[in-house]
C-alpha cells in the first residue's frame, strides 16, 4: 500500500510538471488563537484555539479554471 502511494505521488508530480503551471498544488499551514466574539446580532462565540492545515489544488486551462481547497482542523 505505502509502495503504491509513493508511485501515485511520483506520477502525479511528473504529469502536473509536464503541464506546467496548469496544476498548481498549495499547502498551508496556520494556527487559530483562541477567545470570545460577539457578532452584529449580540451572539456570542467561545472560539477553541488549535492547528490547521489545508491544500488548495487549481486546475488552468485556456477557457476554465478550476480550484478545490481542503481545510482540517488539526487537535493538539
Amino acid at each position: 500500500m505505502k509502495l503504491t502511494a509513493i508511485i501515485l505521488f511520483v506520477v502525479s508530480t511528473l504529469w502536473s510538471m509536464s503541464s506546467y503551471s496548469n496544476v498548481i498544488v498549495t499547502p498551508f499551514i496556520g494556527y487559530t488563537f483562541g477567545g470570545e466574539a460577539e457578532d452584529g446580532e449580540g451572539k456570542r462565540y467561545d472560539i477553541s484555539p488549535s492547528a490547521n492545515a489545508a491544500l488548495a489544488v487549481e486546475f488552468h486551462s485556456e477557457t476554465v479554471e478550476w480550484e478545490s481547497i481542503t481545510h482540517v482542523k488539526i487537535l493538539l
